[in-house]
């Protein structure tokens, strides 16, 4: 895992200190009502966005498809709609993903939990493989929740909300402390395509009557977002309060399940009904388990909006932060919570990440980058100081490193890299004493692309090429003769990688790193250089 890198000056350059860790930029606008992004893991590195309005879009190679992946018909919107997604673990191998959505059967409202598979095309669902694997009436139009997601242990987990209206005002007690119905908890099942589900045997209220054996955990009023950390397997369950308290709950991955999180008698650390009114528990009972952070609603906030633990490499600062929002306000907010130590490093990230817009999701790539989502577009978080040392090294560093591609701390400051020891390790991944090239070109991550992609997208745009090309040429960079970690070599020998420009530009006119070295030795072949003085549109010209 990249570690913690500081900002540091390199010969005549100069990095500014930063007022802000982290930074959002547009990916893409233009969607409508978008509630979601995920990926597949199945290697592609492709996003794929939900509609809510039932559409889910590819995102390859930083294009949006123009067709999209599933086109359904589902019962939209407010809070109804297409609002969850996940992708079998063997996804890569079998095909099928799961969605849950709203829909309306002879006049009632209806949820459900439906497996799809993939066409021969990898960018299309075959529509016609849906198989209905639990449904279940909802009584009120808002609070369906429908986060999928499936756990370390292979599972799948579904997010049900109390059933709508306010208050929970359904039977004597509610549904969040009722285990007889399915909603308002967190289901946990065993799916297998479009074979009908099973129940684990090891959940909590397995083989007991009267209980819906499907529940892994209860007490929930609408828990919107929630994800397992990618590193540890502990869940995080953003539930959606009522007039007064938004909360975050936590469940450590070596739960046993059953947890009860207090609904309707507890609305995150408030008492919201001690009435006892159909056997339920007093407020504060010791059975609950409480919240690890609330928040009111004060200044505009309203609905916690669930996010993800970062276990990326592009914001190494940020390693092991959970980051949520709200979704009225936009306020943006991370902590570090581990169990048994409790909540540190609250931070309001407000001012670093409003998107000026109503949250709606966040989400995380097969890298573990995340992104927030708004109703029409799609944001990336990303840290400045990472590409600003990056890019700061980087000039000096094939003096530094000769001919072997790595360098030690005292061949960088002999070539004039005013580096510390301090920032040497932050830089130096695999801790042994030498920094490579691979580690420094992927010091911001951002998928194994290297530093052309100056915005963040996963690919490299024609002029982002053109700027670096002058770069590579005067420091030796040539591509590796073989597979390499990040492609390129040090040295004097000609490049062997060729390809011309258009073969990659058509149609997108978006490019990727394997395709760049491609090119480099057209470039250098053909004469042309980075010269935006030239007046040029795109600053390219030739030159002897």
């Amino acid at each position: 895992m990249m570690k913690y890198l500081i900002a540091l000056a390199i010969s005549a350059l100069s990095l500014p200190a930063l007022a802000q860790t982290l930074d959002v930029e547009e990916v893409e606008g233009g969607y409508t009502n978008l509630v979601f992004v995920t990926h597949a893991g199945d290697g592609t590195d492709r996003l794929f966005l939900v509609e809510q309005s039932g559409k889910i879009w590819v995102r390859e190679k930083g294009v949006t498809l123009p067709t999209p992946f599933l086109n359904i018909t589902v019962t939209c919107c407010g809070e109804r709609g297409l609002l969850g997604l996940a992708f079998d673990p063997d996804y890569k191998n079998n095909g099928y993903f799961y969605v849950n959505y709203t829909t309306t059967v002879l006049g009632q409202l209806q949820s459900r939990l439906c497996s799809f598979k993939v066409s021969a095309d990898p960018n299309r669902a075959d529509a016609s493989s849906e198989a209905l694997l639990l449904s279940y009436d909802q009584p009120a139009a808002n609070h369906n929740a429908g986060w999928l997601g499936f756990g370390p242990d292979g599972y799948l987990y579904m997010a049900v909300g109390d059933g709508g209206s306010g208050g929970d005002p359904w039977g004597e007690g509610g549904n969040g402390q009722n285990r007889s119905t399915i909603l308002g908890n967190m289901l946990r099942l065993g799916v297998d395509g479009n074979k009908p589900y099973t129940i684990p045997t090891d959940n909590p209220f397995f083989g007991m009557q009267n209980v819906r054996e499907e529940i892994w955990a209860y007490g929930l009023r609408n828990p919107w977002r929630n994800s397992f950390d990618r590193q540890t397997g502990d869940l995080y369950i953003a539930d959606v309060g009522q007039n007064a308290v938004e909360e975050v709950n936590f469940q450590a991955a070596a739960s046993i399940g059953g947890e009860n999180y207090g609904w309707r008698v507890m609305e995150g650390d408030n008492c919201f009904d001690g009435s006892q009114t159909g056997g339920n528990p007093p407020c504060n009972d010791p059975g609950f388990t409480g919240p690890i952070h609330t928040y009111g609603h004060t200044g505009g906030r309203c609905s916690i909006t669930g996010g993800y633990v970062y276990r990326g490499e592009a914001m190494p600062r940020s390693a092991g932060l959970y980051f949520f929002a709200d979704y009225c306000s936009h306020d943006v907010y991370s902590l570090r919570y581990r169990d048994g130590l409790g909540l540190t490093d609250f931070s309001d990230r407000t001012a670093e990440l409003d998107p000026f817009s109503n949250i709606t999701s966040f989400g995380e790539d097969e890298h573990g980058e995340l992104y927030i989502v708004t109703q029409q577009t799609l944001y990336r978080i990303y840290e400045p100081a990472a590409r600003e040392v990056r890019d700061a090294v980087l000039p000096d560093f094939a003096t530094a490193a000769g001919g072997d591609n790595s360098a030690s701390l005292q061949a960088l400051q002999n070539a004039g890299v005013q580096i510390t020891q301090e920032v040497f390790n932050d830089l130096d991944a695999d801790d042994n004493g030498e920094l490579t090239l691979a580690e420094l070109l992927n010091a911001a991550g951002i998928g194994q692309l290297h530093h052309a992609d100056t915005n963040l997208d996963n690919a490299i745009s024609l002029t982002e090429l053109l700027r670096v090309i002058q770069l590579y040429n005067a420091n030796g960079y040539t591509c590796a003769d073989g597979p390499s970690e990040d492609g390129f070599a040090i040295g004097t020998a000609p490049l062997d990688c060729v390809r011309h420009t258009a073969d990659y530009l058509a149609p997108y006119g978006r490019i990727g790193l394997s395709e760049v070295l491609r090119m480099i030795q057209f470039y250098n072949t053909a004469g042309f250089a980075w010269c935006p003085e030239s007046g040029t549109d795109d600053g390219f010209c030739p030159q002897a």
